[in-house]
C-alpha cells in the first residue's frame, strides 16, 4: 500500500486518481493536490515497490499550476505515457472566478518530472473551443506519437488530436452526431 501526501486538503471532491504503469515498471499517478499555489494538477511517480521515485522531480511529485494565479483549481483526470517515458495528463483548469469558466488543460512532463517546454512553449496547453465549460476526461498517445484527448464541452462530447508539440492536428475530422448516438453506438475508449 502506498500513500501520497496531496497537501492540506483531505480529498478533491471525490476525485479519483488515475494510474498508469510506465514501460520501465514505475507507477505514474495523475490527480490534484495542494501545491504552492492552491489546487494544482499533480503527477506522482512511484517505483515498482510503491516508494516515491526520487529521480522524478527530486521527491516523486510534480505540482503544475496552469495559470499561475493561485486560487483557480487545476485537476488532472487522465494520463498516458509515450514511448520516451514522457507523461501527458489532461484535465481542467478554472480560468476565472466563475465556476463555469473551465478549459481543457494538457501538460507534458518528462521522466525526470520537469515540464517539457517544447510542448506549447512551457509544457502546458489550454484548449477552449467555445465559451462553455470544458472538462478533459481522457487521453491516449497514438503509435505515431500524436495525442488524442477528449472530454465534454457544455453538453457535447469532444475529441481533439494534437502533435507532440501541442499543435492542433486538423486532419481529425468527425461527423457531428447527437451525443445520444455516441452513447448508443460507441464505446468510450480513452
Amino acid at each position: 500500500m502506498a500513500f501520497i501526501k496531496i497537501g492540506s486538503q483531505v480529498s478533491v471532491a471525490g476525485h479519483t486518481p488515475k494510474v498508469k504503469i510506465a514501460p520501465n515498471g514505475k507507477i505514474a499517478i495523475a490527480s490534484a493536490g495542494i501545491g504552492n499555489n492552491g489546487q494544482d494538477m499533480l503527477i506522482a511517480m512511484l517505483d515498482s515497490t510503491g516508494d516515491p521515485d526520487l529521480t522524478f522531480n527530486g521527491n516523486g511529485k510534480k505540482y503544475v499550476d496552469l495559470l499561475g494565479i493561485g486560487n483557480q483549481p487545476d485537476v488532472a483526470n487522465a494520463l498516458d505515457i509515450d514511448a520516451n517515458g514522457n507523461i501527458y495528463a489532461v484535465g481542467t483548469t478554472q480560468t476565472s472566478n466563475s465556476q463555469n469558466d473551465n478549459d481543457f488543460a494538457i501538460i507534458k512532463v518528462n521522466p525526470q518530472g520537469q515540464l517539457v517546454t517544447s510542448f506549447s512553449g512551457d509544457g502546458k496547453l489550454l484548449f477552449n473551443p467555445d465559451s462553455t465549460p470544458d472538462y478533459g476526461r481522457g487521453i491516449k498517445i497514438q503509435a505515431d506519437g500524436k495525442i488524442v484527448f477528449g472530454g465534454t464541452s457544455d453538453t457535447n462530447m469532444m475529441i481533439v488530436r494534437i502533435d507532440s508539440t501541442g499543435a492542433l492536428d486538423n486532419t481529425l475530422m468527425v461527423q457531428e452526431w447527437p451525443l445520444s448516438y455516441f452513447k448508443q453506438n460507441l464505446r468510450w475508449v480513452l
